[in-house]
């Protein structure tokens, strides 16, 4: 019986355990994304700030047009890739904030299930601990009587001689 309660506590350690470390693992995934978001947004304001140059190179060499007709090609292309680059980047930043509040929905939630389960934890872990104490005031009992029992069949085995 003490085995089975002893293994039935260390399931619900080992349960917590693993409850803590996924919350753990969540929280760390969440960081990481926050991260990446973050260093996707420095990029795109390089770009940005890296756009409006070449824009501003862009109206300089309209000027010069007749000049250098070939630059200007050239400056074209390049504009037209950062755009591409800002558009992903933008497409990118959006992804990664859907998926950065559906973790943190997925963390709310985890986090709420691991206070329901250290709710329940408690609850069995006091239910046990009331009935180690019942079965400890059993076994003392059982302990008083068998005593008493003894003591009587030493007092009869006196009597009979």
């Amino acid at each position: 019986m003490m085995r089975s309660i002893v293994r039935h506590r260390m399931q619900w350690v080992s349960r917590s355990l693993v409850l803590l470390a996924a919350f753990v693992f969540v929280v760390g995934c969440s960081r990481a994304l926050e991260e990446k978001l973050e260093g996707k947004e420095r990029e795109l304001a390089e770009i940005r700030t890296t756009l409006a140059e070449i824009e501003g190179t862009l109206a300089a060499s309209e000027a010069a047009r007749a000049k250098d007709t070939g630059h200007l090609q050239q400056v074209g292309r390049q504009r037209e890739e950062l755009m591409g680059q800002v558009t992903a980047l933008d497409n990118q930043r959006m992804l990664l904030e859907r998926e950065l509040a559906r973790s943190r929905d997925e963390l709310a939630e985890r986090q709420q299930d691991l206070q329901r389960l250290t709710a329940e934890h408690q609850t069995l872990a006091s239910q046990l601990n009331a009935r180690d104490a019942q079965l400890q005031q059993v076994t003392r009992a059982r302990e008083e009587l068998a005593a008493q029992v003894q003591t009587l069949e030493g007092a009869q085995t006196i009597r009979e001689q």
